[in-house]
């Protein structure tokens, strides 16, 4: 099945349990033809490095994708790098601290 829409989520020294809910808000959707690629644009030698990595090999499936860039680049490139990335016809943006209902 082609991906239909890729949903880019940047995340910069965001909480684990607010990621997790952000995730789970998009994977909650009845649509299902989707892509998720999260973009880590923490700093180098930032804590939140680990929580995203942890993350990422906690959900790294076919429909989730992770995007660790070695440095901070600010959101507007972490998106433009998610959207690099993306296979859907269509592009979707949330923010890691956002819910979709």
């Amino acid at each position: 099945m082609d991906v239909y829409f890729s949903i880019v989520m940047p995340i910069y020294k965001t909480e684990k349990v607010i990621i997790e809910r952000a995730i789970k808000s998009v994977e909650n959707q009845i649509f299902k033809n989707w892509e998720l690629i999260i973009v880590d644009d923490n700093p180098k030698n930032s804590e939140y490095k680990n929580i995203v990595r942890c993350l990422s090999e906690k959900n790294r499936n076919d429909k989730i994708s992770f995007i660790i860039q070695e440095n901070n680049r600010g959101a507007n490139a972490a998106r433009n790098e998610g959207v690099k990335h993306s296979k859907g016809m269509w592009c979707a943006f949330i923010d890691a601290d956002d819910e979709w209902m």
